[in-house]
């Protein structure tokens, strides 16, 4: 018994290696950060009046430019007491370009990235990301130089 499931086995294994891609497999998601177009931002973040319920955080779009994100803000339905890093989380890492690179370390209040491909595709490569360690106003926005928004 053990032979003729070996060699079927073998033969399945074969198939789906040359096959190509299946359904089923896991695919990378579209970036939906800023600088997406506004469909692919919306599509990848849940947004809704009003405050969130506890747990779900809203990406809200303030400003597009050439029919993509120029900048946005955050709204957490927060399930402990507000964390300023957890913010951060919420407003770098996959939501920045893969090229995006710092330029200001997080002084309190903001930190600063700069994107070549941001700047090709709205022609502003400068990011600054707010995110003040007391309650405030949050968010991510483009601009064309160094600290354009970032205070502090």
């Amino acid at each position: 018994m053990r032979r003729k499931t070996l060699p079927v086995a073998a033969a399945a294994v074969a198939a789906l290696a040359t096959a190509g891609a299946s359904p089923l497999q896991a695919h990378e998601p579209v970036y939906g950060g800023i600088g997406a177009t506004v469909a692919r931002f919306n599509a990848a973040h849940a947004d809704g009046p009003g405050k969130p319920p506890v747990g779900t955080t809203y990406y809200r779009v303030d400003g597009t430019r050439k029919g993509r994100v120029e900048d946005y803000h955050v709204v957490v339905g927060w399930n402990s007491k507000r964390s300023t890093s957890k913010l951060l989380a919420r407003l770098t890492g996959r939501e920045l370009p893969s090229d995006a690179k710092l330029v200001k370390p997080y002084n309190g209040h903001c930190v600063i990235y700069r994107s070549r491909w941001l700047g090709r595709v709205i022609g502003l490569p400068t990011i600054d990301v707010s995110a003040p360690r007391h309650a405030g106003w949050n968010g991510v926005w483009a601009g064309r130089g160094p600290g354009t928004g970032c205070k502090g």
